[in-house]
C-alpha cells in the first residue's frame, strides 16, 4: 500500500497547508518532557508525557487519532496513541503522547517475558532500544 494511503487510514483526517521551514530528518530534535502516570491495572501501566519537537517542513498538520505499537526486539508491548495533535512548522512543545504497557495483552506470555527483561534493563540503567510502528492490520 502507498505511504500516502496507509497514513490517511492511520490518522483519519488531515488537514495541512503550507508554511516554511525546511530541513532533514536530522532536525527533528525530538525530547519527552513531564511524564505522569494516569491509569494502572495489575499488568497495565498508562502514561501521558508532553513531547517537543521540530517540523522540518514547510507543512502543519492536524492529526485527530493515531495509535502505534512499540516493539522491543519485535515483541509488541503496548500502544503508542495521540490524539488531536496540531503540528505546525518548526519547533512544537508541549503536545501530548500518551502510552498504554500492556505486553500481556498486545503479545502474550512472550510479551510478559520480553517486558520485565527490558524494564530490569531499563531500570538497571542499561542502553535498551524501543521501536515504535505502525500495527499490522494497516499495512
Amino acid at each position: 500500500m502507498r505511504l500516502a494511503g496507509w497514513l490517511m487510514r492511520a490518522v483519519g483526517t488531515a488537514i495541512a497547508h503550507g508554511g516554511g521551514h525546511g530541513g532533514g530528518l536530522g532536525s527533528i530534535a525530538p525530547e519527552v518532557g513531564d511524564i505522569r502516570i494516569v491509569d494502572t491495572s495489575k499488568r497495565s501501566l498508562t502514561m501521558q508525557a508532553e513531547v517537543n519537537f521540530t517540523n522540518p517542513t514547510m507543512y502543519a498538520v492536524f492529526i485527530p487519532f493515531i495509535d502505534m505499537h512499540f516493539l522491543v526486539n519485535g515483541t509488541v508491548l503496548g500502544h503508542l496513541v495521540v490524539k488531536d495533535m496540531a503540528v505546525t512548522p518548526g519547533r512544537n512543545e508541549r503536545l501530548i503522547a500518551q502510552t498504554i504497557y500492556d505486553p500481556e495483552s498486545t503479545s502474550g506470555d512472550e510479551g510478559l517475558r520480553v517486558g520485565k527483561e527490558w524494564l530490569s534493563q531499563y531500570v538497571s540503567g542499561r542502553f535498551c532500544n524501543l521501536f515504535v510502528g505502525a500495527p499490522r492490520r494497516l499495512t
